[in-house]
């Protein structure tokens, strides 16, 4: 069925010195593994796997390149100079972490690239594309200076869509992008509500206050503020009346929930939630409703996940909620499961009641995604999602578009140039540097081969 407007995806492509550095902030999956070996060639195939997926169910699917790695810039700001071979050696020796973060893949959840709204919903009729600060992590931090280019190259020549830059990097003005957003809307794709989910309560002053507890996680800290949110709420050029600011719960927070789409997800009219997701649920999900009915005529769906269906802990675990759900090229809906949930049998259950209620959905594919998720990250991690008119989806780049020509390229060019082992040694040998910003390179040159449009 043609729709008024289409949902975009938008994968980032793992990069070859993907490993696991344990440097993401209050991630349980990231912490564990630390130091294990890794598997780029396994990592990039799996990715590319679920891209070649997306694309034969209609979806349109695209990517963005690996950016560069290691960043030699960021590590000359801090401090480190000399010939590649010393670099590598004194920042090991003496900030081995630093070092992680500067080979860091992190790029590849491109869902924590920027938020988006759909031009139909925006006062000035454009679509906007915010980069996101990403500063509660060191190694994402100098991710939006990489990606703003690649999104403006990507859509500079779509009519109707700004990319605009991230928030000023600050810590009351902590953003981490489209996870921590939800877009709520009717079937034709035209009119939807926004959920922005934030951790942290306080304004910018209470940061300041030491002994300030308020909604404060006991363990872990949150990365999303209510301020950041706020402000991409107005960057984004919504209706103030279409946006809902709801906040976690602090056993969310503590479990692991460093995100919000590790523990509720949405797509159309369909809202999937576990009940410890939000504060004051009811309540807040209650003023969504009314607000949908009224914009759409639609009642909005919803899927309650208790406690006594999946504990807090498993979910977190099992990754049920970073599933990806998309719309077929019939109208159907499809939804790609981690593949470690085929182990539980409540994630199974709930998965079952899901289909039973929802007679939409087509199938449910489990996506082997072992290397992403050991480092915690999803399906819906990959991906960056944008609502875009058929005709804006034509005009982006032909080479940026997962087609089975550009497949097999990247396919090819992953199982011949990325390392099948990646110990954190590897780290300091000057050549496996240059070798890792030659295929990057290969791999940009690929994605803006061809600057004319996609058909």
């Amino acid at each position: 069925m043609e729709r008024d407007y289409i949902e975009v995806n938008i994968d980032g492509m793992i990069g070859p010195s993907h490993h696991f550095g344990g440097l993401g902030v209050e991630n349980k999956a990231s912490e564990k593994n630390v130091s294990q070996a890794s598997s780029p060639r396994n990592a990039a195939l799996q990715g590319l796997a679920k891209m070649e997926l997306l694309a034969s169910y209609g979806v349109p699917q695209f990517y963005l390149p690996p950016p560069a790695r290691p960043a030699w810039k960021w590590l000359e700001s801090l401090g480190y100079r000399g010939d590649k071979a010393r670099v590598l050696r004194d920042c090991y020796d003496e900030q081995p972490r630093l070092l992680s973060a500067a080979y860091s893949s992190a790029f590849m959840w491109t869902a924590n690239a920027a938020s988006v709204s759909c031009g139909s919903d925006t006062r000035s009729k454009s679509a906007m594309i915010k980069l996101a600060n990403l500063n509660a992590n060191l190694h994402r931090s100098i991710e939006e200076s990489e990606r703003f280019p690649q999104l403006e190259r990507m859509f500079q020549s779509v009519e109707r869509v700004e990319v605009s830059r991230g928030l000023c990097s600050s810590r009351p003005l902590s953003d981490e992008g489209a996870a921590n957003i939800m877009r709520l809307c009717n079937r034709e794709g035209n009119r939807g509500v926004y959920v922005f989910v934030y951790g942290e309560e306080a304004s910018a002053i209470e940061f300041a206050k030491p002994d300030s507890e308020k909604s404060k996680s006991k363990r872990r800290h949150p990365r999303q503020t209510r301020l950041a949110s706020e402000l991409v709420a107005r960057s984004l050029d919504l209706e103030p009346s279409d946006c809902f600011l709801i906040q976690q719960t602090n056993a969310a927070i503590d479990a692991g929930v460093f995100h919000n789409d590790v523990i509720a997800t949405s797509h159309e009219n369909l809202l999937l939630y576990h009940e410890l997701a939000f504060q004051d649920s009811e309540e807040a999900l209650e003023r969504v409703k009314r607000r949908f009915l009224e914009k759409t005529g639609l009642p909005l769906e919803t899927l309650l996940v208790t406690s006594s269906d999946i504990g807090l802990d498993e979910a977190v675990d099992m990754y049920l909620f970073n599933s990806q759900i998309c719309t077929d090229r019939e109208g159907g809906w499809r939804m790609l499961v981690p593949d470690d949930c085929r182990s539980s049998e409540s994630v199974r259950r709930t998965l079952d009641r899901l289909r039973s209620q929802h007679p939409r959905f087509r199938s449910i594919d489990y996506c082997p995604l072992g290397e992403s998720m050991r480092n915690g990250g999803g399906p819906a991690c990959l991906r960056l999602r944008i609502s875009l008119t058929p005709a804006q989806r034509d005009q982006i780049p032909r080479s940026m578009e997962i087609s089975a020509d550009t497949l097999t390229q990247l396919q090819k060019l992953v199982e011949t140039e990325y390392p099948e082992k990646l110990e954190p040694s590897d780290f300091l040998n000057p050549d496996f540097a240059e070798h890792c910003e030659r295929v990057s390179q290969q791999i940009a040159l690929l994605w803006g081969a061809n600057s004319g449009v996609s058909r």
